[in-house]
């Protein structure tokens, strides 16, 4: 049963969150708008156009940084509680430390469900209009590239390209399969591939050509073959942050679908995908690691607080894009990479909160 002092800490935590939330957000926006503001009038953008992107882009921003605001937060609160002497008069009165932390725990979690549902649903969804924005309005005048592209045209065939030119629709390391009952029935290779738009088809160059017989297969190359593949060039326009704009579902979809076509190269999705739930579950971490270090009073006072939730925020990305790396240039697997972060500063907790005085 909750106790008016947790009430009381769980209102300082929450308010101070939001608070600070609020405060890094509409600088933010600020720093935002001044960065974009030509491209905004070049692009005769309205106000509710204008309105309607940050909509987007607020949303995006927060769950970014939620981790960071939630360990500033209770640094700034529970520092300001220490250095008060409430902390003191708190277990002073038989509150064991590890019960005084129970309401930092009830508002981890609550701060947790609101992360968890945005990065895996809301986020998505809010990014598809913010990116979709940004390619109009800041990004018109770059020549844009993909890479890595997989495509189902429809069950059982799939399309890959290692490389696509926006500017002049070319391609490299064109892939072309068919599969019947998940077993391949026809394959096409070619280096290179061209849109031809006079006559809306494909011109392969250099290709390979397999027909899987029950016993044998066929085998043809040459150095020309036009094809028409149902697919125009501008789907092949692919922005790299695509598995942003995807909830978990439609993510969990697509990556079924390359793993079928038998694409290897997934790494980046799978991070995406499991690192939505280990930035939301790291809530609760530094939650109880703010505690730990706020709640103990030291030379240098609050100042020395705020500065070291920030250097601890700063460093626990550093070490999440070190880790995604593995993962990314070696065969580490994915869930693994994105949760180096949350361990390694779970053991740094559980020091903090065992040495912290009781």
């Amino acid at each position: 049963m909750m106790k008016k002092i947790d009430i009381y800490i769980l209102k300082k935590f929450l308010g101070s969150f939001f608070y600070i939330m609020s405060l890094v957000m509409a600088v933010t926006v600020v720093i935002d708008i001044s960065e974009k503001v030509d491209n905004f009038i070049r692009a005769g953008s309205s106000f509710l156009e204008i309105v309607d992107y940050y909509t987007a882009f607020i949303p995006y921003m927060a769950a970014t940084l939620g981790p960071f605001f939630v360990l500033v937060s209770v640094i700034f609160f529970t520092s300001k509680l220490a250095y008060k002497s409430e902390v003191i008069s708190i277990l002073g009165s038989g509150v064991s430390y590890y019960r005084f932390l129970y309401p930092y725990v009830l508002g981890a979690f609550i701060i947790f469900t609101l992360q968890f549902v945005g990065n895996h649903y809301l986020v998505p969804k809010a990014d598809k209009k913010r990116l979709a924005y940004e390619d109009v309005v800041i990004h018109k005048s770059r020549t844009r590239y993909s890479h890595d592209i997989h495509r189902q045209l429809k069950p059982g065939v799939f399309v890959y390209l290692e490389r696509f030119s926006g500017r002049d629709s070319t391609g490299t390391k064109f892939s072309y399969e068919e599969f019947v009952d998940g077993e391949l029935k026809y394959k096409l290779r070619a280096n290179r591939i061209k849109w031809l738009p006079e006559e809306k088809t494909w011109q392969l160059e250099s290709y390979v050509e397999r027909t899987y017989k029950e016993e044998y297969e066929v085998v043809k190359n040459g150095k020309v073959k036009k094809m028409k593949v149902d697919i125009p060039p501008k789907e092949f326009i692919r922005r790299n942050s695509v598995k942003e704009e995807m909830t978990t579902p439609e993510l969990n979809e697509y990556i079924a679908e390359i793993k079928v076509s038998g694409a290897d190269k997934i790494g980046y999705l799978l991070i995406e995908k499991y690192q939505r739930t280990s930035a939301a579950f790291s809530i609760f971490i530094l939650s109880i690691m703010g505690a730990g270090i706020a709640s103990r009073k030291v030379r240098g006072g609050r100042g020395w607080h705020l500065v070291l939730g920030i250097a601890l925020s700063a460093l626990y990305e550093i070490v999440t894009k070190f880790s995604i790396t593995f993962t990314l240039n070696a065969d580490l697997p994915a869930i693994v990479s994105v949760w180096i972060p949350n361990l390694i500063f779970a053991i740094a907790t559980i020091y903090i909160v065992k040495t912290t005085p009781k």
